[in-house]
């Protein structure tokens, strides 16, 4: 264990320190903030409307639902039960480049949980290959980015990524079960 502890923390220097430079310590912040989410919410929702009608506002909620769900238990039942200190609370050596270091624990990410359980929420849903490229690619920006700016450790960013991704794949088959619009396979 303490070996894959030792190469999280040197991937996180690598990534938050060998790999800086000017465009990505501008980039980064932008892409960990609230624009990236909402214009990737905003294009979903007008391209649903277009492609699937109104019964993808009863997506949209669902969507919403899930992300909501994802937040929720990283946050309030596993950070708290885990107890991983995020690196700008444990590391002496790195570069904090986000405003605040956030909430003491950082395991596993709600920024990539989420983003990962929309991302395959969605593919599941609408099984549409060019989104699940474009919202996996977001997910793992974000989560990038989020090592990048100091407040999380790879292994915190796989954890969340993981997590997003189960938590879109059980909700999905749930919803299946009820719903004549989310068919399960």
């Amino acid at each position: 264990m303490e070996k894959l502890v030792q190469f999280d923390k040197s991937l996180f220097h690598f990534i938050n320190s060998s790999l800086s430079n000017s465009l990505l310590d501008n980039l980064m912040p932008f892409m960990s903030g609230p624009y990236p989410w909402l214009m990737i919410a905003v294009g979903l929702f007008l391209w649903g409307l277009y492609e699937q009608g109104r019964w993808f506002l009863g997506f949209a909620l669902a969507a919403l639902l899930l992300v909501s769900l994802s937040d929720v238990i990283a946050f309030r039942v596993i950070k708290p039960s885990v107890e991983r200190l995020r690196p700008c609370y444990e590391l002496n050596h790195l570069r904090l480049l986000a405003e605040s270091c956030g909430g003491q624990f950082g395991f596993p990410s709600n920024h990539a949980a989420n983003a990962m359980a929309l991302a395959l929420f969605v593919f599941f849903c609408f099984r549409k290959r060019s989104l699940l490229l474009i919202l996996v690619g977001f997910s793992l920006i974000v989560g990038f980015s989020r090592i990048y700016l100091g407040v999380h450790y790879p292994g915190d960013i796989l954890g969340g990524l993981g997590l997003g991704g189960l938590l879109a794949w059980a909700y999905y088959r749930l919803l299946g079960k009820y719903s004549k619009y989310f068919h399960s396979s």
